[in-house]
């Protein structure tokens, strides 16, 4: 449902974005951030690291792929690659001293349905390195991007692209 230009979105109805199997994807629009995660048999567990557990989320900029991964109550953890240039428009404002929000999305993959969601703050720091390596992207283009991410994904394990990261944030206590 739409009202006053959001979309409202509830835990127990249709999701309406894309769902390309299961996993996890970053994208932006309208100058925010979004993560969905689509799984099968979503267990309470995972329904629980959504709502209520800590999650980290770190950004990491590997031969111009930014990596956003985030650990949801160390339940769950995604590595989501993003190119901004992929975009047919550049999708983000510089926040200036605010920082972007992400809502989170945990959709059953099979029958669309939200099981949970959340909506994240980023710090200015994040968002501002969000900013300015989004800019690097569009700038660059995205010219042999699915081979470097295939690489990318085959040299470093996910926990080494969480580390190898240029900011975090953490949000509801620490892991």
């Amino acid at each position: 449902m739409e009202q006053y230009g959001f979309k409202l979105y509830s835990v127990g109805e249709k999701f309406d974005g894309v769902l390309v199997g299961e996993g996890g994807t970053f994208e932006t629009r309208d100058n925010m951030c979004e993560c969905t995660i689509t799984l099968s048999n979503i267990t309470d567990e995972e329904i629980k690291a959504v709502d209520k557990g800590p999650i980290y989320v770190s950004l990491s900029y590997i031969e111009d792929v930014i990596f956003v991964n985030i650990n949801l109550n160390n339940v769950m953890s995604f590595n989501m690659p993003f190119n901004m240039a992929l975009y047919k428009e550049f999708r983000l404002k510089n926040p200036g001293k605010q920082g972007y929000f992400m809502p989170v999305f945990l959709v059953d993959v099979d029958s669309s349905i939200i099981k949970a969601m959340r909506v994240l703050g980023f710090k200015n720091e994040f968002s501002q390195k969000l900013y300015e390596l989004s800019k690097q992207q569009w700038e660059k283009g995205a010219k042999g991007y699915d081979e470097k991410v295939t690489r990318l994904i085959g040299t470093y394990t996910p926990k080494q692209l969480f580390e190898n990261n240029v900011v975090y944030n953490v949000f509801g206590g620490s892991l």
